[in-house]
């Protein structure tokens, strides 16, 4: 997978100043490429939070959950939406969620339960002697799970690649049509388009800088304008063929090619 793993930060405000440094911990994964980290408390004002949140958190390949008694009892909404993606995603393998505990808590009864959490041998970040080495060992340990992350991805991309393909061009194409270069070209510029607006989004989300922020945000409305005027291209060219648009399912997978 060359795009970095989306990773999902989320934590109690009462917990700002521990969440601020485990940050400053996972910035060279970042700086290195490896991950975006995008945090619930990041949303931009005016905009809907649990709507921004539920976008972030379906495209997240790992979710850090910095628990706190606070954090617990923080936000029923957002429990609501870990609940559900543990169970969507975890079940299928396609992400991963790590409790991170900021301080003493008892996880039973919750949705938590079950998972393995960080530090080692579940020792709270407050209770160690020394926080720095706490940082320290979950942050390595993240960075195992991420390098572990981006080979299965990779694996399961180039796997999902050649199904997109096959569904593509031998669901309903005739098996040699005139336009068959365009489509391939079609074909070719959407997916050069999409990993450039993958590229935005995650620098969107890592950068704190409000002219980056503005520009990456221009970039991503540019680039989502193309993808429209090609896949009306893409039907044009399906109904010169007498074939009917693309079902709204259809168009989303040619939307997000890899």
């Amino acid at each position: 997978m060359d795009n970095p793993v989306n990773i999902f930060l989320s934590y109690a405000r009462k917990d700002e100043k521990l969440a601020t440094q485990l940050r400053y911990y996972l910035q060279p994964l970042e700086m290195q490429g490896l991950a975006a980290v995008w945090c619930d408390n990041e949303v931009i004002p005016g905009t809907n939070w649990a709507g921004e949140v539920k976008k972030y958190l379906d495209a997240a390949h790992l979710v850090l959950l910095l628990v706190s008694p606070a954090y617990l009892t923080s936000n029923c909404l957002l429990n609501q939406e870990i609940e559900r993606f543990i169970t969507e995603k975890e079940a299928t393998r396609d992400a991963q969620v790590i409790p991170i505990l900021l301080r003493p808590v008892s996880l039973k009864g919750t949705p938590l339960e079950t998972l393995k959490s960080l530090p080692k041998e579940g020792m709270a970040v407050i209770k160690w002697k020394n926080r720095d080495m706490a940082f320290l060992d979950i942050t390595k340990n993240i960075r195992d799970i991420v390098i572990n992350l981006k080979t299965q991805n990779s694996l399961s991309a180039e796997k999902a690649q050649v199904n997109y393909q096959q569904k593509l061009w031998e669901q309903d194409l005739p098996p040699s049509n005139p336009y068959a270069d365009k489509f391939a070209q079609l074909n070719d510029e959407l997916q050069s388009i999409n990993k450039y607006l993958r590229s935005c989004e995650n620098r969107l989300h890592v950068t704190d800088d409000p002219d980056q922020r503005s520009y990456m945000q221009r970039s991503i409305q540019s680039l989502l304008s193309t993808t429209d005027k090609l896949v009306r291209r893409y039907n044009d060219l399906r109904r010169n063929l007498e074939l009917p648009p693309l079902s709204d399912e259809a168009e989303r997978e040619l939307r997000n090619a890899l």
